[in-house]
């Protein structure tokens, strides 16, 4: 039935053609298509996620650049309030490591790198032109992990690198080695600061020790005296009279600057890893400490100290204006003080940095889980379609990780690798269902035609009519090891696996499976979706195809979508002409049954790469999933419909 025939590749019909299969005509379909490309995206969220740079703008007041490992950038302008995504080209491998704003010049930032390509690592200097930020690069191909402006001039730059420090004392025009590589014991060179008034004085730490430079980097001294041997100095804080350190063993202070160093106690130890330590700049007894295991302050210049919360705390940030009001970076994203740490509240609107492992659109609720967090993830859920997301962790509400989401009418339904759960009231309460397949769940579907949930694992398929309660097992097709996405049609006549880039067909509910033969210059299927019984679209290594004829004739797109992987397809049930795919991260839409196709960009989110597709309910909405930036939809059925009023026609099948 499923017989390998040649590729057929479509080309572009006369625009006078009369309607096809589906009624639309080329002209509407075309101009369909231009619409989807020209529609904008609205981020959902959900807000929050890993931070760890932070450096306030001292010449504007309220603004901030903030950075993520990962290599996204955002800025505030209303201290916090907002978060806007700052365009910042980038490899996927790129990591920030430094992010530190110029004392003398405003609108000026500096980030260090490092990358798997060791070509576009650096130091990329970050300035504001008017309402946009310019990017570029001041020193490129050393991998950086921490930066230092000179207050003193201001023109004198500091890098510290994985083999050393490198200086430029022309604002990052002209960088010269100022420690031979390999000459500081235990290097990379992690922290870096300049002494208040003077270029000439450097202070460095290492994953062992401090040094220090009074020449310039002519000569570099250990400064260890009172320290624990191995400490990591994550952080370093100078002031005219003190220098305070952050370190994997606690805090440091010295009073000599480093001839002799005091290690301050009152912070319990399995807070002592401190990966930053700040001064109140107007108040030198006031004394912050980002850890492992919270946000600590001290009153008194580090006598005591009080917790002011519990989550791990990666950099903070004063207001230049009013050193009360604080802004700190954590593991879940951006807390704001207005009254000196007395009390905090979540900043994080437009800010996303997440990892999702489901996300799913009940009709009256949306929920989202993320995945890689600390613990089992968190469940997120709104119920007015907006921003305003409650989160619950994980570990109290299913014990593991969630990667699949599915709704049958009054129900959803969540499963993490090993156990599968059942809310029926939109996501507030879960019970753990009956199904112990043995194995690694591997995907989930739900048919809601006929209350049909099928859930694959590495055992097998697995089918409810129950709503869960009940479970009769399929063994998988001779020679398949696992199932890695398992689909059906949307009336759930048709049941599809894709194992080892291989997609089995079966209209006999897994009675009977039968592999659809698709051409093997196109390479292997990441993806496929069945739209009715005979109609197939599969994303493959080398592009999309699709088969109206159960397999037995394929056709490939002409124009618009370039040769290159398909990770995620998605096509509309009723309205069959419109196709969505998605290939090396970004989206593209058709609606003339892929004749043509047109990127449909997320411009609020630069650099995002998609991962999935997914419908609302109705299908009149399309979401994007995000590797970072979380969750984005878009209207697409207000547009159709405005294509059938225009004389088109359209007939179901």
């Amino acid at each position: 039935m499923y017989a390998e025939r040649p590729l057929q590749r479509v080309g572009k019909p006369n625009l006078a053609a009369p309607a096809g299969r589906f009624g639309l005509t080329l002209a509407v379909a075309l101009w369909l298509c231009q619409g989807l490309a020209m529609a904008q995206w609205a981020a959902l969220g959900p807000a929050g996620g890993g931070a760890n740079l932070l450096a306030a703008d001292a010449g504007r007041p309220g603004t901030y650049l903030a950075g993520t490992k990962n290599a996204l950038l955002f800025e505030t302008s209303d201290d916090g309030n907002d978060w806007q995504a700052v365009p910042f080209e980038r490899s996927l491998s790129a990591t920030l490591n430094a992010l530190v704003a110029s004392p003398c010049s405003g609108d000026t930032f500096y980030i260090g790198t490092t990358d798997s390509d060791p070509a576009r690592a650096g130091i990329f200097k970050v300035t504001r032109q008017g309402d946009s930020w310019e990017v570029t690069q001041t020193l490129q191909a050393e991998p950086v992990m921490s930066v230092a402006v000179s207050g003193a001039g201001c023109r004198a730059l500091a890098a510290g690198t994985l083999t050393g420090v490198l200086i430029s004392e022309d604002a990052g025009k002209t960088w010269r080695r100022v420690s031979p590589a390999g000459e500081m014991e235990a290097q990379p060179i992690v922290s870096i600061a300049f002494a208040p008034d003077s270029a000439n004085t450097l202070y460095a730490g290492t994953p062992k020790l401090p040094w220090k430079t009074t020449d310039g980097g002519k000569t570099w001294h250990p400064i260890h005296v009172g320290i624990v041997d191995d400490s990591d100095i994550f952080s370093i804080d100078v002031a005219r009279d003190r220098i305070l350190i952050g370190a994997c063993s606690g805090i440091y202070r010295t009073m000599d600057t480093g001839a002799q160093w005091e290690k301050i106690l009152g912070i319990p130890g399995e807070s002592r890893r401190t990966y930053v330590i700040k001064g109140d700049p107007t108040n030198r007894q006031v004394v912050y400490a980002g850890t492992s295991n919270g946000l600590w302050k001290s009153a008194d210049g580090g006598t005591t100290w009080s917790q002011k919360s519990p989550l791990p705390v990666r950099a903070i940030a004063f207001d230049p204006r009013d050193a009360q009001r604080v802004i700190m970076a954590t593991d879940i994203g951006f807390w704001r003080t207005d009254d000196g740490a007395a009390t905090l509240h979540p900043a994080n609107s437009g800010f996303v940095n997440r990892a999702l492992g489901a996300f799913l659109d009940t009709g009256n609720a949306l929920l989202a889980t993320s995945v890689y967090d600390v613990g089992a993830g968190t469940l997120f859920a709104t119920e007015t379609g907006e921003r305003d997301w409650t989160a619950r962790p994980g570990s109290t509400v299913f014990g593991e990780h969630i990667f699949h989401l599915e709704t049958i009418p009054g129900f959803v339904f969540a499963s993490g690798l090993e156990r599968l759960f059942r809310s029926s009231d939109r996501g507030r309460t879960w019970k753990a269902l009956p199904l112990t397949p043995g194995g690694m769940i591997t995907g989930m579907r739900a048919i809601p035609e006929n209350q049909t949930l099928l859930v694959a694992a590495t055992t097998g398929i697995y089918v409810s009519r129950d709503l869960g309660m009940k479970w009769r097992h399929i063994p998988l097709p001779g020679g398949i090891a696992r199932v890695d996405k398992l689909r059906s049609s949307f009336v759930g006549t048709t049941w599809g696996i894709l194992s080892d880039g291989r997609v089995f067909l079966s209209n006999t509910e897994g009675a009977t499976w039968t592999e659809a033969q698709i051409p093997s210059e196109a390479g292997p299927v990441f993806d496929f979706a069945l739209n009715w019984k005979n109609e197939i679209l599969v994303g493959t290594l080398r592009g999309l195809m699709f088969s109206n004829d159960a397999g037995r004739h394929w056709t490939v797109p002409s124009e618009g979508l370039p040769v290159g992987t398909v990770s995620s397809v998605l096509w509309h049930p009723t309205r069959t002409r419109m196709m969505f795919s998605v290939q090396n991260g970004t989206v593209w839409a058709s609606a003339d049954s892929g004749v043509t196709w047109q990127r449909v960009d997320i411009s609020s989110a630069p650099n995002e790469a998609v991962l999935e597709l997914q419908w609302s309910p109705n299908y009149d909405k399309l979401y994007a999933i995000g590797s970072t930036r979380g969750v984005f939809v878009r209207n697409v059925m207000g547009l159709h419909e405005d294509a059938i009023n225009s004389n088109a026609t359209e007939v179901l099948p």
